[in-house]
């Protein structure tokens, strides 16, 4: 009985190990959560997304600083409303998730559940 118990246990801790790497919560005043897509055209897509808004916010300084009017042009296009709200989003998803990560634990804000 312990040792079918135990093997539940362990394909249940693996289960979880799989798919919180693709269910990830948006931080935010709402409770939102979006579902990363896998495939295999999609390499970025199976990183963790930790690591992707740290390279997002790399690329988005180099443009800032070597090419402004590279950033510029972005800014002024259709999607800048797209990198508008993700640099104002980014830092608390940033840091809710490396303390998620450190922690075991999800952190809300007051009042959002």
């Amino acid at each position: 009985m312990q040792e079918k118990l135990a093997g539940a246990i362990g394909g249940l801790q693996n289960y979880h190990a799989q798919t919180r790497r693709l269910v990830v919560n948006i931080t935010g005043n709402r409770d939102l959560w979006y579902l990363k897509k896998q495939s295999d055209n999609n390499k970025a897509g199976g990183r963790h997304t930790v690591l992707l808004v740290f390279a997002a916010m790399h690329r988005l300084s180099e443009l800032s600083r070597y090419d402004p009017a590279g950033l510029d042009r972005h800014m002024s296009g259709k999607a800048n409303w797209l990198i508008s709200e993700f640099v104002e989003g980014c830092l608390d998803q940033f840091i809710d998730q490396i303390a998620t990560e450190i922690t075991g634990c999800q952190f809300w804000p007051p009042k959002v559940r």
